[in-house]
């Protein structure tokens, strides 16, 4: 019974605490450095921002409506050629006004209110 009220012994099991605590607080640390360093990471940021942002019906619609006009956009300038000629460029254009305009309206009138 001694040696467990001596001054080294009370030391030593003081350091073992110490030592234990010490592992706790490095581990705790350890995990929140790698979630920060997931959080700040470009991809995971993006996700998680597209992912809130494209829950609005109405950003999916518009979302969908620029898809479409870029493809449509596209294709008119792949078929018309816009620097082949004067004829062409405005041709393409013209074509790129009425498509967008068809576009629009189709898909304002199938957005959900």
């Amino acid at each position: 019974m001694k040696t467990q009220n001596t001054p080294s012994f009370r030391l030593q099991l003081q350091k073992q605490v110490l030592q234990t605590k010490k592992l706790q607080l490095e581990n705790t640390i350890q995990e929140e450095v790698k979630a920060f360093v997931k959080g700040i990471n470009p991809i995971d940021f993006i996700k998680s921002t597209a992912q809130s942002v494209l829950q609005d019906r109405n950003v999916q619609v518009d979302a969908s409506t620029m898809g479409i006009n870029l493809g449509v956009n596209f294709i008119i300038e792949k078929i018309l050629g816009r620097n082949r000629s004067i004829k062409g460029y405005i041709s393409s254009m013209i074509m790129e006004k009425i498509s967008s305009t068809f576009i629009s309206k189709y898909m304002n009138k199938n957005k959900i209110k």
